[in-house]
């Protein structure tokens, strides 16, 4: 068992909660309070100012700080107040108001895309605007905890801050900027609580505090409401949101995802159990935090829960089939926040064997000996499944499905609740992918051997897209071998065992700027023998999805503008990967490859932060053939033998119509080494003499004015 203490997270720590259950907090001022409950409702309208300091003392000011990315100073960027609920611009799409208790009688929005309204509205972004609250009199509360609470949304396209801070003499000076994106979903309405433990440590004047919150970026908008400032509660033992800014890969995570998988196959488990690599991703734990006014000493006996239930395939419940608790007796949780606790510990005498296939729900706790003040921040789920198995398409026994992100429910594909890209760059080749492990020996005589089927991913076409409408992406297939480490982090460490090649089309016209996309390779091939993919060796494997334009014909360079974007699951697989060594390799959630328009190559392996993975699903099969299917094209029909080859390669070509077509020649690396034209043609056949190439892995790109298809052949 492993416990580990972080020191000095945050001065100001905040919670996005629902609030299904609290003790009744004293309300200082704002909503619900005595005082200043109109100003908490946001029932009155603000004062505009563009001079930082003129803020008036008895109503919400609006402070312009600039428009258009800083091009006119102060400009119109104002928080405004509005009864409607929502944004009024074209592109936020949303039109349901905020849910906040009070909404009906106003609420504090800065809406952004309606200010910009596509470059045409009054106020251009990017945008930074502040709202400062009126004068708050916190005179008596002298070394007291406050607790800022208040209902909020947000949807931000260019953020740069999104954050809120305390000021105790009249805003001439601010506490430290607390960022709500750190602890708040985009998108998803609800109240947040923000800890200020240390605001009014040792200040006896505190008649004239504010609150300010600053928007600063570009569409969509940012809205808050029913805002209390009360006395923070004693206790609020509470499980750690992760922070993605942070450099310390602990405070980047929550909680750990059992067996390092969201899906995953009953093969797979069943064939963990004994094997000490697998069992390394058995392991539960959680990052605690006590929010709280009061420290929680080792004898206040704090202390981390795990239960986990079973649902079969057939609908049977099974609670509670494993349980275990880490006592985090060794440990103080100090008050407000000033540090967290990461408990960890190994499965005991369990095996998924045991249970078979179906949805393992995994419930984490804390609890201590005293009364928390709220339950909403204490309990989290991860969902296992298992033996995720589908109708073969051959005579194998089934079909099952591994991936690291969750399911989209409404098409039961690879979820993706965000897109990436690798910022500000002008690139040559793109690869996103995740590490995975199969204990399953290719033995040939088992029945339980996998290989890989196929593979689906989501990508993402950017509204401001001016690529090419059609493009070439490859699924690769590595075998890992780390070179003692615990950590994929060289190129030397990967063996290509397999490629598949995925054309997308109607990019900007059937797949609609602005929208997510499903791509399917539906064939690997091995790239030493051009046929099936073999059984997986037991070992470690990387599956990536590769932009690489220039390997397939297209042009060479590509940017945020002219190539796809790949998505990625908010999924946070951190804590995870903290327990990584030489002789416990738990493989990464993502990673990272790319290669620039100056040649350099650049590696990194948390690939864009491990709160993401990448929206790869994997479809695999017990050991049997499986039989493979032609590419589908539109317009280009064509097919290539031998391969693997010494010296001739075959070339059958059926176009839908006379065209002029290009053969198009390239190695791995990219590098095109020949091209040939055939005009006004619509079918051919011709062998090319490939003897003088060096033995590996090729391409040929046939091309035509409205499509390309692209086929791998090997060199022997």
């Amino acid at each position: 068992m492993k416990r580990t203490t972080l020191i000095g997270l945050s001065i100001l720590m905040i919670y996005h909660c629902s609030l299904t259950k609290s003790f009744a907090q004293t309300k200082i001022w704002g909503a619900g309070a005595t005082i200043g409950n109109a100003e908490g409702r946001f029932q009155t309208n603000f004062t505009t100012t563009g001079t930082t300091g003129n803020y008036d003392p008895t109503t919400w000011t609006a402070l312009s700080i600039y428009e258009d990315g800083g091009a006119t100073l102060p400009g119109n960027a104002y928080w405004t107040r509005s009864n409607l609920g929502y944004s009024q611009g074209v592109n936020a799409l949303d039109s349901i108001p905020m849910p906040s208790p009070s909404q009906s009688d106003g609420l504090a929005i800065f809406d952004s895309d309606y200010l910009n309204n596509s470059g045409m509205g009054s106020s251009l972004s990017p945008h930074k605007g502040l709202l400062i609250s009126p004068r708050i009199d916190l005179s008596g509360y002298m070394d007291s905890s406050l607790l800022l609470r208040f209902f909020s949304q947000y949807r931000i396209e260019e953020l740069t801050k999104w954050t809120v801070s305390m000021s105790v003499d009249d805003g001439t000076t601010w506490s430290p900027e607390l960022a709500l994106t750190l602890l708040q979903d985009s998108n998803t309405a609800g109240w947040v609580r923000a800890y200020f433990p240390t605001l009014t440590t040792g200040i006896a004047t505190l008649d004239s505090c504010r609150i300010r919150f600053l928007f600063e970026g570009a569409n969509y908008y940012a809205m808050i409401d029913d805002l209390s400032v009360e006395l923070a509660p004693d206790y609020d033992l509470a499980i750690a949101r992760p922070n993605p800014n942070s450099t310390v890969l602990a405070e980047q995570g929550d909680y750990i995802k059992i067996c390092n998988s969201r899906y995953l196959s009953t093969n797979n488990l069943r064939h963990s159990y004994n094997d000490p690599i697998a069992r390394n991703q058995w392991s539960w734990g959680l990052r605690a935090i006590n929010y709280g006014s009061k420290s929680l000493y080792p004898n206040d006996s704090a202390r981390i829960i795990l239960e986990i239930d079973h649902l079969t395939d057939f609908g049977f419940y099974t609670s509670s089939i494993y349980s275990d608790t880490i006592y985090l007796d060794n440990d103080t949780l100090q008050a407000g926040g000033e540090n967290s606790v990461v408990g960890q510990k190994t499965l005991g005498n369990f095996n998924f064997g045991w249970y078979g296939s179906g949805e393992y729900i995994v419930k984490y706790w804390v609890e201590h000996l005293h009364t928390d003040a709220f339950d909403d921040n204490d309990t989290i789920y991860h969902r296992l499944n298992s033996n995720r198995a589908f109708a073969a398409t051959v005579a194998c026994r089934k079909q099952y499905y591994e991936s690291k992100a969750r399911l989209n429910p409404n098409d039961d594909k690879v979820l993706a609740t965000t897109a990436v890209f690798p910022k500000d760059s002008t690139l040559v080749s793109f690869e996103y992918g995740a590490l995975f492990y199969n204990p399953i020996s290719a033995l040939g005589w088992s029945g339980d051997e996998i290989r890989i089927d196929s593979v689906d991913f989501r990508y993402y076409l950017p509204s401001n897209y001016s690529g090419d409408s059609s493009l070439i992406l490859a699924v690769n297939l590595y075998e890992f071998v780390d070179d003692g480490n615990g950590w994929f982090d060289k190129t030397s460490e990967l063996t290509q065992i397999g490629i598949g090649i995925v054309h997308l089309t109607g990019l900007g016209t059937t797949q609609a700027l602005g929208t997510y996309g499903m791509a399917t390779s539906d064939v690997l091939v091995d790239v030493v023998t051009g046929g099936s993919i073999l059984d997986l060796n037991k070992g470690f494997y990387m599956v990536s999805i590769m932009q690489y334009p220039s390997l397939f014909g297209n042009g060479v360079l590509f940017n945020d503008s002219t190539g796809v974007w790949f998505g990625a699951d908010n999924y946070n697989y951190a804590l995870n990967t903290l327990s990584t060594s030489p002789t416990a390799i738990i493989p990464q959630s993502s990673f990272l490859l790319t290669r620039d328009s100056l040649g350099n190559s650049t590696i990194n392996p948390q690939g864009f932060g491990l709160g993401l993975t990448p929206s790869i699903g994997i479809y695999s099969s017990s050991s049997c053939y499986i039989g493979t299917k032609e590419l589908e094209s539109t317009t280009i029909d064509f097919s290539i033998y031998p391969t693997p080859t010494d010296e001739l390669l075959n070339i059958e070509v059926a176009l839908k119509e006379p065209s002029t077509l290009q053969y198009i020649l390239t190695d791995v690396k990219g590098r095109v080494l020949s091209i040939t034209t055939a005009k006004s043609i619509t079918a051919e056949q011709r062998t090319i003499n490939v003897q003088k190439l060096t033995a590996g892995t090729y391409y040929l790109t046939l091309k035509t004015e409205k499509e390309a298809v692209t086929k791998p052949f090997v060199k022997r």
